[in-house]
């Protein structure tokens, strides 16, 4: 039997007949009828095995989704940039995606799993406290690298910008940039 056939199931055979995922679909097999106690045997510190759900995630999509801004960093790492004027749990579902496309991409491209930041940079219509940076799936994690705005003292850059223009000064590129974002 060629190695590319496949049975009537869509499953790729060895030229033994024998399923190329044999390992896989045994351990699939035993779970599905064992249930708890194959769970058991490998000393899991999980809650009880309750049920098997679908494990199919079909996914036919199209999107546009983008971040906001990625930036390659120094030592080799990716940053994802996002603004946000309101915070809500459902961006980290967002966020998340990003990650997963932007790891999947640059692993196609590299073969290397990118080190990646994620920073929401939120205007002062939220203020600190008010956000919970962390997405905790168990035994996986998202930390957010969170920036808020509402700390920021925009009479005082304002005061210190005119005062500078009127005394003939020149304003610093970083206090254009503070005062470009102070409406924010």
């Amino acid at each position: 039997m060629d190695s590319n056939k496949q049975n009537d199931t869509g499953v790729h055979l060895s030229p033994e007949g024998v399923a190329w995922q044999n390992k896989d679909i045994s351990s699939k097999y035993l779970a599905e009828i064992f249930g708890q106690e194959f769970f058991d045997i490998f000393n899991l510190r999980l809650p009880a095995f309750v049920s098997l759900e679908r494990t199919e995630l079909p996914a036919i999509e199209v999107s546009d989704m983008m971040m906001d801004n990625l930036m390659c960093l120094a030592d080799g790492s990716l940053a994802i940039v996002d603004y946000e004027s309101k915070y809500s749990e459902e961006n980290k579902v967002k966020y998340f995606g990003y990650i997963a496309r932007l790891i999947k991409r640059e692993y196609n491209k590299k073969h290397k799993i990118p080190r990646i930041h994620v920073i929401i940079i939120y205007t002062a219509d939220v203020a600190e406290g008010r956000t919970d940076p962390v997405l905790d799936m168990g035994d996986s994690r998202l930390e957010l690298t969170e920036v808020f705005l509402t700390g920021w003292d925009s009479k005082a850059i304002l005061e210190s910008a005119e005062k500078k223009i009127l005394s003939g000064g020149k304003l610093s590129h970083q206090e254009q940039l503070k005062l470009m974002i102070c409406p924010l």
